[in-house]
């Protein structure tokens, strides 16, 4: 008769200790799902912040700005104009390599990358005259060539349209 009685206890502890475990597994996806969740958010709050710091710069520098419109319309540049033009197509490879890293490591979905990459795009449209400056930058790490990434590819098919045909 003792013996059943431990018996039964023992199964109703053993039953605890699994439920206990079954919940200590079910607490530990729900803080996974909610950290990923929060990485995922991060990356995307670091892409746009990175975005608002460039367009502070324009707005809060009148020569950066006056570079920028330089570039927009084909005027020449003095070395100094070329310094902050070469400066400015290492933030753009530098903002690449952040989106890259963010898609490679699952923080932003190919829909949001495409997204991106189009701001990407339409920055090198307007501002044609940085082609050439990110061009030397992308050959200058070895990103030149085609196959590192969607994103560099995207950046390299930019900087060919806003080439001249004889300069390709």
């Amino acid at each position: 008769d003792t013996f059943v009685n431990l018996e039964t206890v023992n199964k109703w502890l053993t039953l605890l200790a699994n439920l206990g475990v079954l919940a200590g597994i079910v607490f530990l996806s729900l803080e996974i799902s909610q950290s990923n969740r929060i990485a995922i958010q991060d990356a995307r709050s670091d892409l746009t912040d990175r975005q608002h710091d460039v367009q502070s710069v324009f707005l809060q520098d009148p020569d950066v700005a006056a570079v920028m419109v330089k570039l927009s319309s084909g005027q020449p540049l003095s070395a100094e104009e070329q310094f902050r033009a070469t400066s400015y197509a290492w933030m753009l490879l530098n903002d690449a390599a952040a989106l890259n890293l963010s898609y490679e490591n699952g923080f932003i979905s190919d829909g949001v990358l495409q997204r991106y990459m189009n701001v990407q795009s339409r920055t090198i449209e307007r501002i044609p005259g940085i082609a050439p400056y990110l061009e030397q930058v992308l050959d200058d790490t070895g990103l030149a060539r085609r196959g590192v990434s969607p994103v560099f590819d995207n950046l390299l098919d930019a900087v060919e349209e806003e080439q001249p045909a004889e300069a390709r």
